[in-house]
């Protein structure tokens, strides 16, 4: 075995901070990292696309949605209507019926939704 044998090589990786310069010296674009956290997993992006063409009830969502499980459509669903990038309509009727639909908005991407 020669020196260094069995060691190994570590590395660390740390997120720059905010507003920080990339490695190349520009620096990030704010609020990239906020954007990509909140629409970047593939479930968001289907849901999200899947209700740009209209009004769906739950069950008729992940009919269009192939692979995705109750639970995981139930939680994108959740988070989605918390950023206020989709809205749930509940009719008074027996049984209830929600319909869930895309919320255009006119604001920046990265600002958060306050309820009025």
């Amino acid at each position: 075995m020669g020196a260094g044998a069995g060691r190994q090589r570590r590395t660390e990786r740390r997120a720059a901070p905010r507003g920080a310069a990339q490695p190349n010296g520009a620096p990030e674009p704010s609020g990239v990292r906020e954007v990509l956290a909140r629409v970047g997993d593939k479930w968001t992006l289907l849901v999200v696309a899947t209700l740009r063409g209209g009004r769906l009830r739950f069950s008729e969502l992940q009919r269009h949605i192939p692979g995705i499980s109750q639970r995981m459509l139930t939680l994108t669903v959740r988070q989605l209507e918390r950023d206020g990038l989709v809205s749930r309509t509940v009719h008074a009727e027996v049984p209830p019926r929600r319909v869930r639909t895309h919320r255009p908005r006119h604001h920046p991407v990265g600002a958060r939704h306050r309820p009025g």
